[in-house]
Parts: structure tokens; sequence; C-alpha cells
């Protein structure tokens, strides 16, 4: 599928959801949803579940880097 092949590009991130470039994570930046890599809202059917899920925990990482 065109689709699929579009769906298997996407940002390698770290367990914070930061992005990871040359192994090494992207300290300020946090990467959700279907920008991740390795996921294919298509065939999985979970779109909104994933991008409610990550842009949460990538909230909660944006608020400790900040302080809070």
């Amino acid at each position: 599928y065109v689709q699929d092949a579009l769906h298997r590009c996407g940002v390698e991130v770290d367990v914070d959801l930061r992005p990871l470039v040359g192994g090494d994570a992207v300290a300020n930046v946090f990467v959700t949803g279907a920008q991740l890599a390795h996921f294919n809202p298509s065939v999985e059917i979970s779109g909104e579940g994933v991008a409610i899920a990550t842009a949460y925990r990538a909230a909660e990482n944006a608020l400790k880097i900040c302080g809070r």
C-alpha cells in the first residue's frame, strides 16, 4: 500500500518521546502521534488514542523541564 509506505517513515524517539539525532536525544523537543516511527494508524486503527496518549506524556515531560 502507498499509505503503508508513507507511515513507515517517522521520527525515532527515546522513552520520553524526545527525538533521537545520531543516537542522542534532543532535550527540549517531543514527538507525538503520527510522527512517531513504526506507527501506522491506518492499520492499527488507533490514531486518536495514540495522539492523545503521547500528547499527554509529552506535556508531562515538558512541564518537568520547566520545573513544574
